[in-house]
């Protein structure tokens, strides 16, 4: 069986784009990603958060073969877990990856979030937050008007 960790619009994209021969289990952090995913081929799809323990459970329960990891980007702790599991298993771990897309060159990158979190403090107005509900708790450095 290949495992497939997803829950985003682009992992359903890749799942539907290729015809699998094994059966694919698909693991999401949460409901809401796996509620994207629903009526996607013939797919089991597990909805929790796991540990690097938990998914070495996870392999040996399921007889995982593969696994294919289309976290979001910023998912780093499933990846690096996924990346141990796969050596430890001795199975092929692959990584999807989204294209890093600039659409503008005033666009300012940075490199973490903490870098981030600081610039912003020094920003006059509204300042729209898209870090997604993980990462909402990190934003207290706002005041109550800027959220």
């Amino acid at each position: 069986m290949i495992w497939v960790i997803g829950g985003t619009k682009d992992s359903r994209d890749f799942i539907e784009s290729f015809s699998f021969k094994e059966k694919l289990i698909l693991t999401t952090a949460t409901e809401y990603g796996g509620k994207l995913l629903e009526g996607v081929q013939d797919i089991k799809i597990f909805c929790k958060r796991m540990d690097s323990l938990q998914m070495e459970a996870f392999v040996d329960e399921n007889e995982i073969t593969k696994i294919v990891d289309l976290s979001h980007p910023y998912a780093e702790e499933v990846s690096k877990n996924a990346i141990h599991c796969s050596k430890i298993k001795g199975i092929e771990y692959i990584r999807f990856e989204r294209e890093n897309l600039v659409s503008d060159e005033n666009a300012i990158e940075f490199s973490n979030l903490e870098s981030l979190l600081e610039y912003t403090e020094s920003l006059e107005g509204n300042i729209l937050v898209t870090l997604g509900s993980n990462n909402i708790h990190r934003c207290d450095t706002f005041h109550n008007e800027k959220l």
